[in-house]
C-alpha cells in the first residue's frame, strides 16, 4: 500500500520527533492528495478524443487566427507580458499551433511530453520569462477557443490539456531559474558573484549548469 510505505518513510525521517500531531497532519495531506488524484485519474481517457477531434478539425487559417487572437487577448489583459515578446504575429500564431499539437500528444506520449515541456520551461529562463505568465496565457487561449466552439466537453478537455502543459512549463521554469542562472541571463556580474558566494565551492560548477 503506497500510503503505508510513505507514512513509514516519513516516520523514519523524524524518528525522535514524530508524534500524533505529525501523524494527523500527514494523514490530512495524504487524504487531500488522494482525493485530487481520484478525481484526476479518469480525465485523460475522458478528454483524449474531444481534444484530438477539435485540434484535427482546425484548418491552418483557424489555427493562425486562434493564435493571433489569443495573444492579443493576453497582451490586452496583461500588458506587462507583452514586454517579453518581440516576435511577429506569424511566429506567435505558430507557437499556439504547436501548443495545440502538444495538447494532442499529451494523451498519447505523456512521459515524452513531460520531458519536452520541462526542457521548454528551462529554455524560457533565457527569455527571462515569469512562471506566473503561463496561467493567463492558458486562460487567454481557452477564452478564444470558447468563441469558436460551444461544446462544453471540448472546452473542458482543452482547458485540462492546456492547464497541464502550462503547469509543467511554469514549474520547470520556476524550479530551474536559480539565482545563478538569473544573474547569467541578465549579465549581472554583481548578482552572479553574490549567488556563487552563497553556493558551496564543490557545487558551483553544477549550479552554473543549472543542476544545483
Amino acid at each position: 500500500d503506497f500510503q503505508t510505505c510513505l507514512l513509514a518513510s516519513a516516520r523514519a525521517l523524524l524518528p525522535d520527533g514524530w508524534d500524533s500531531k505529525h501523524e494527523s497532519a500527514w494523514i490530512a495531506v495524504w487524504t487531500c492528495i488522494a482525493d485530487r488524484l481520484e478525481q484526476s485519474l479518469p480525465l485523460p481517457s475522458k478528454y483524449q478524443k474531444p481534444v484530438q477531434n477539435f485540434v484535427a478539425g482546425l484548418s491552418t487559417d483557424q489555427r493562425q487566427k486562434l493564435g493571433k487572437r489569443s495573444f492579443e487577448r493576453l497582451f490586452r489583459e496583461h500588458e506587462q507580458v507583452s514586454n517579453h515578446f518581440n516576435q511577429s504575429w506569424m511566429r506567435l500564431a505558430f507557437i499556439i499551433s504547436k501548443t495545440l499539437d502538444m495538447a494532442v500528444r499529451l494523451f498519447h506520449e505523456p512521459a515524452q511530453m513531460f520531458d519536452e515541456l520541462t526542457q521548454l520551461g528551462l529554455k524560457h529562463i533565457m527569455f527571462q520569462a515569469d512562471s506566473q505568465f503561463f496561467q493567463p496565457w492558458v486562460a487567454a487561449l481557452v477564452a478564444e477557443i470558447q468563441l469558436i466552439c460551444q461544446d462544453e466537453k471540448v472546452i473542458d478537455a482543452m482547458d485540462f490539456a492546456l492547464c497541464v502543459i502550462g503547469s509543467i512549463i511554469g514549474k520547470a521554469l520556476e524550479a530551474g531559474a536559480t539565482p545563478i542562472l538569473k544573474a547569467i541571463v541578465t549579465d549581472d556580474v554583481k548578482a552572479l558573484k553574490k549567488a556563487l558566494a552563497a553556493t558551496p565551492r564543490g557545487q558551483r560548477a553544477e549550479a552554473i549548469l543549472g543542476r544545483g
